[in-house]
């Protein structure tokens, strides 16, 4: 009988257990390091894990209320409602007395909302606790880094109320995990709000770099991590080879792609119009592919139908939102059997008006050249 009483009073406790965690809360805390002048703001979620209709109250209660704002006070849910975000903001003073300091934000069930007599959810709750660290050192460091180009400029600002006697750092580019550039930092005295500037200018190939920064100062250490895009990405037609076919065949010509860039560029592909004599004639897509530093682009082109002469290939590469283009001329013949190219490049568009420039000017050089001896002549 006994054994039955406790039974009994085991399933009833259980109902009430399951009763209180009808509201979850995530994640349950915020942890915060103490910085002067800090300002941030944190967001944590409140579940409806019985699915139904109740108004949840939002109270504070620890050490430092008086810098936690929260944005709302009220949740109000619908059965259907999984969860509603909540979320605070914590605003501090430039000191502040080194400890640990503990608020908590009850989530509770407003009596007037829950169905039935059952107000069990209207006393107990669940709860967000943050937890504000501030260290004994009372030294504080603000760094702000920024890449204009290839010029890295950083600068580190004394925030602390205290004067640091030195600061040294190492900043560690690197490609893939491997170390490409150290940049030194080194300052013998940095009074309290007093800032240290410094720029450098990056010789790094084109790519996405990480980046690992250690600054010791006074017996502290601070150690931050982030990511840099160095110059701009450029793939082109570095070359490119035609297997010989006659008028009315389908050409393969093989595109010899180059990239700049130190990362994998996926999902590339070249759309190809054809033109004679400025006219659209064709257009059609190649196949997609991933190129790391170098790859081949197969272009199959059908000839049937088109009339033989001088056909303009306009090859545009597409990636990552970006276009680049390349000309290419072919001579179309059937009774050569063969396909007769040429690349119009900026070399020789330069090549091109050079030569002309040295042309128009020989024959300037020879009219006036004429024409003294003319007037001497005359004389």
């Amino acid at each position: 009988m006994k054994q039955i009483k406790i039974a009994i009073i085991f399933f009833l406790f259980s109902l009430l257990v399951l009763d209180v965690i009808a509201i979850g809360v995530g994640p349950a805390f915020s942890s915060i390091d103490f910085e002067p002048n800090l300002t941030i703001t944190k967001v944590f979620n409140v579940y409806n894990t019985d699915n139904k209709n109740f108004t949840a109250i939002l109270n504070l209660s620890g050490d430092i209320n008086e810098f936690v704002i929260l944005d709302k006070n009220k949740l109000s849910f619908n059965k259907s409602d999984n969860s509603q975000k909540v979320s605070f903001n914590i605003s501090m003073p430039r000191d502040y007395p080194p400890g640990s300091y503990n608020t908590k934000i009850f989530i509770l069930e407003d009596a007037n909302s829950l169905e039935g007599d059952n107000i069990i959810g209207a006393v107990l709750g669940v709860s967000h606790k943050i937890t504000l660290l501030v260290p004994q050192h009372g030294k504080y460091i603000k760094e702000l880094f920024e890449l204009t180009g290839r010029n890295l400029f950083f600068k580190i600002t004394n925030i602390g109320i205290q004067n640091i006697s030195s600061l040294s750092g190492l900043i560690t580019f690197l490609d893939h995990e491997k170390e490409v550039l150290n940049i030194t930092i080194n300052k013998q005295e940095l009074l309290s709000d007093e800032e240290f500037n410094m720029s450098n200018y990056l010789t790094l190939n084109p790519g996405i770099y990480q980046s690992i920064t250690i600054l010791d100062f006074d017996d502290q250490r601070k150690e931050l991590r982030k990511t840099f895009v160095v110059g701009e990405k450029r793939i082109k037609v570095s070359n490119f080879e035609i297997h010989d076919f006659k008028a009315g065949d389908i050409g393969q010509i093989n595109l010899f792609l180059d990239s700049n860039w130190n990362y994998l560029t996926n999902n590339l592909f070249a759309e190809i119009e054809v033109y004679n004599a400025g006219e659209l004639v064709d257009k059609f897509e190649t196949e997609r592919i991933n190129l790391n530093k170098t790859a081949t682009l197969s272009v199959f082109w059908n000839t049937r139908n088109l009339e033989l002469g001088i056909y303009d290939l306009n090859v545009k590469l597409y990636y990552d939102e970006t276009i680049t283009e390349e000309t290419i001329l072919i001579n179309l013949k059937e009774e050569e059997a063969i396909v007769k190219k040429e690349k119009i490049t900026i070399e020789m568009i330069g090549l091109i008006i050079l030569l002309i420039i040295i042309i128009v000017l020989n024959i300037l050089f020879t009219l006036k050249k004429k024409d003294l001896y003319s007037k001497v002549t005359k004389k």
